[in-house]
């Protein structure tokens, strides 16, 4: 071991949808292979433990695995934010003292993905009084520095003044500059982003796809299936090439839709067209949505005003599958355009859409090739473990 203190990996948030499970246990894992002792405090520890069991057993011995206090409160009443933030403080604090007790060499924190704790509220006060030990943070979220309109980064993030904050992980590398200039006392850090590589080849799902596919060339759109992510632009997109098959994976959510849009959707996947197929339910297991993004020829991740990195974007490198993705001022467009991984268009232009398709299957055409493998290179396991072990050093004392 590098040194015999623990780092605590504290993530308290809603694991209930999306990916947060799946992100913990992959910070959680990269960890513990850079040589470092955890205590993993998260919502599911029963689910945690079983993870480290099956994926990594041989660091079994190196991770204690805790249950954080009580759940994030939300509330969408802005009065209400100065006390939810002191409540999480608290509940986190409570956890993290719990830990140290138990554990003597339990050390530094860091915190997952601290998208709540944002905003115009001195919560650098309430860490100080709070925090028993030096701390930092992580945020998947670039829209402060990505988004038009000027956002004072200092009050926008002030919980970063605290005095035990040591450090401050993004996986949007445009954040670097204007987050180190913003907060010159702690060290700001790029976790690139990474994913698990294992594939269950023999997935009864990805067989079935394959056969009702009918050798049609495979456009998928996987994850969760929200507005956001472009599902009314790619639901039409498959009603007007039924020459193609598309995968539509993952669950699904009609929140932000008007009615219109919501009917429109309903129908669809109720009646779905022959071209289509469609998997409603979310995909937890890791190794079986890397089947489904093998088995595409083309991924569907063009996401209207989504400005983060994507782990989508990584499965794609990884796999050697061009993407569609937004234009804009975004971290996918950026890694598309840098690394040549496919072809940026409109978000609502389905002609567009339909066009990139084409040029995108045949690579005869492509004027620049994709570096498939320095993306990879950039964007793997062994590149977020490196960075850990940067953002370890200064939180726990040597």
């Amino acid at each position: 071991m590098p040194n015999s203190s623990s780092i605590i990996l504290y993530d308290d948030g809603d694991w209930s949808e999306g990916h947060y499970k799946s992100i913990f246990c992959l910070y959680l894992k990269a960890c513990l292979q850079s040589g470092m002792n955890v205590c993993a405090a998260c919502p599911l520890p029963n689910e945690v433990h079983n993870w480290i069991s099956a994926h990594c057993p041989r660091y079994s011995a190196n991770c204690t695995v805790y249950k954080t206090c009580g759940k994030t409160l939300k509330s969408p009443h802005y009065r209400l934010k100065p006390f939810i933030r002191l409540a999480w403080w608290a509940r986190a604090s409570r956890t993290v003292r719990r830990i140290r007790h138990i554990d003597a060499e339990a050390g530094g924190v860091l915190f997952l993905n601290i998208n709540h704790l944002r905003g115009k509220v001195w919560a650098d006060r309430f860490a100080d009084r709070l925090m028993p030990c030096p701390w930092a943070a992580m945020i998947f979220d670039s829209s402060c520095v990505r988004q038009p309109g000027s956002i004072n980064l200092p009050q926008y993030f002030n919980f970063l003044n605290a005095k035990q904050c040591k450090a401050f992980g993004v996986t949007d590398e445009k954040m670097i500059d204007p987050m180190q200039k913003a907060f010159p006392q702690i060290s700001i850090l790029f976790l690139p982003d990474a994913t698990p590589e294992e594939v269950d080849a023999t997935a009864p799902l990805a067989r079935d796809i394959i056969s009702r596919s009918k050798g049609r060339k495979i456009v998928g759109l996987l994850g969760m299936l929200h507005k956001r992510k472009g599902l009314l632009t790619a639901l039409k997109l498959a009603q007007s090439r039924p020459d193609l098959f598309f995968l539509f994976a993952g669950a699904y959510n009609l929140n932000k839709f008007s009615p219109s849009e919501k009917n429109f959707v309903q129908s669809f996947f109720d009646r779905p067209p022959e071209n289509c197929f469609c998997y409603l339910q979310r995909i937890a297991d890791e190794a079986e949505f890397n089947a489904l993004v093998q088995l595409t020829d083309i991924i569907f991740a063009v996401y209207p005003g989504f400005t983060n990195s994507s782990g989508l974007l990584t499965k794609a490198g990884l796999f050697e599958k061009p993407c569609l993705v937004a234009e804009g001022n975004t971290c996918m467009a950026d890694r598309v355009e840098k690394y040549n991984l496919g072809i940026r268009v409109p978000p609502d232009d389905i002609t567009a859409c339909s066009e990139s398709i084409d040029r995108l299957l045949r690579p005869d055409v492509q004027s620049k090739k994709p570096l498939f493998k320095e993306f990879r290179t950039d964007f793997n396991e062994q590149a977020l473990q490196t960075a850990l072990q940067q953002l370890s050093k200064r939180i726990i004392a040597k």
